[in-house]
């Protein structure tokens, strides 16, 4: 049966997440955006086995952000959550909106929320994505 709301997706994707994590112990691991590495784990104190629930909730967000486009959420539903949480819509992310979306539709706590927007920043940061106008030009 397909989703009817997007947290129903999100909701079997986590599920599919968590599986594969399962089968394939360390699947998460590594130094990609949707990976954790142990340094992470312990800087931002992230729950091993709830990261796949975290990673896959910020690219939920993401994609109802309009920020990662043709992913794997379905656009109608999307499109549905986004008229439900209008409030949301034409903002800059925030941590604060990344936490109360997480909570709606991730049933993360603002903690893990919190954990998972800094992790995605600092990833930004070496993935060379973000940078800061006193830095030397990278070349």
């Amino acid at each position: 049966m397909p989703p009817r709301t997007l947290k129903d997706q999100l909701e079997a994707e986590i599920a599919e997440g968590e599986a594969r994590e399962a089968a394939e112990l360390g699947h998460h691991d590594g130094r990609d955006w949707w990976q954790l590495t142990g340094v992470e784990e312990e800087a931002f104190q992230i729950d091993r086995e709830r990261f796949p629930r975290m990673m896959m909730t910020w690219h939920c967000y993401e994609a109802f952000k309009r920020i990662a486009l043709g992913t794997i959420w379905d656009e109608a539903l999307l499109d549905h959550a986004r008229r439900q949480f209008p409030q949301w819509c034409g903002t800059e992310p925030s941590e604060r909106e990344f936490q109360d979306f997480a909570k709606e539709f991730g049933g993360l706590t603002f903690r893990e929320a919190a954990a998972m927007h800094c992790k995605h920043a600092f990833w930004q940061i070496r993935a060379g994505a973000t940078y800061y106008a006193d830095e030397p030009e990278k070349r």
